[in-house]
């Protein structure tokens, strides 16, 4: 099969909304921090961090709020642009998003989740962490930059 010269000779089918592929991600993205978040209050007032929760506090915003903050930015840069309802994204790019989002999540839920199992303690544990999300964090960062920032009509001068 010869390689598609531009956006539209690919079936509608492999393509998706820009616009509702942003507001997908955006509301996983959006919901989960707010979750994370909720926990680590309750957490926080529960005394579960001792008398310091502060720790516990700049490991989630140094997990979460980056990507969080690209995504509410660029959806505010980007909401009054109507010509940006016409641009579209492969669905291949779309499920990797997704997958990475979704992996990249659950490893800071594990995170939380899995203290009461291991030797370390919460903070020691948090801090360790950094091993296992910067990579994924790195590849989320890239996705969603794309996503987030580069967009090209559907048929422009991709010709």
């Amino acid at each position: 099969m010869a390689p598609a010269k531009n956006m539209q000779e690919l079936a509608d089918s492999e393509l998706a909304s820009l616009e509702q592929v942003r507001s997908s991600l955006s509301k996983l993205w959006l919901i989960s921090a707010l979750v994370i978040g909720l926990v680590l209050i309750a957490q926080s007032l529960s005394g579960h961090y001792g008398e310091d929760p502060e720790p516990a506090w700049k490991w989630f915003l140094g997990s979460v709020m980056p990507t969080v903050g690209v995504i509410v930015g660029a959806l505010c840069y980007t909401a009054l642009d109507a010509r940006r309802l016409k641009y579209v994204v492969r669905r291949s790019f779309l499920r990797l998003c997704y997958a990475l989002s979704i992996v990249y999540l659950l490893l800071v839920v594990l995170t939380i989740a899995i203290e009461p199992f291991v030797a370390a303690d919460s903070f020691e544990l948090m801090r360790i962490s950094k091993y296992w999300l910067a990579p994924v964090q790195t590849l989320v960062a890239s996705v969603i930059g794309v996503l987030f920032f580069k967009a090209a009509p559907p048929e422009s001068s991709l010709t």
